[in-house]
């Protein structure tokens, strides 16, 4: 079952993007897109959490993850993907 969140930026989209492309790519995820929208997933001791992101303003974005791992709480997963962006 997919769920949606907002993230706010820390700072520009264009950095908030290339941080987490960074640390997704860095933790052994893929990560693709831009600084418009994107898709990525990376690997829990649970499991393969995937999602997708889409800019909504310079401040913002709306994160949709579209499969996690079902022992994998949807507070947890949203805590820790907002980390990535913010």
């Amino acid at each position: 079952m997919s769920f949606n969140f907002n993230v706010k930026f820390n700072n520009s989209a264009e950095n908030a993007i290339a941080k987490a492309k960074n640390a997704v790519s860095n933790g052994g995820g893929s990560f693709n897109g831009d600084n418009n929208s994107g898709d990525f997933s990376g690997n829990t001791p649970l499991g393969k959490v995937v999602g997708n992101y889409r800019v909504i303003s310079d401040s913002e974005a709306t994160i949709t993850i579209t499969s996690k791992p079902f022992l994998l709480g949807e507070g947890l997963v949203k805590t820790e993907v907002a980390k990535f962006f913010a």
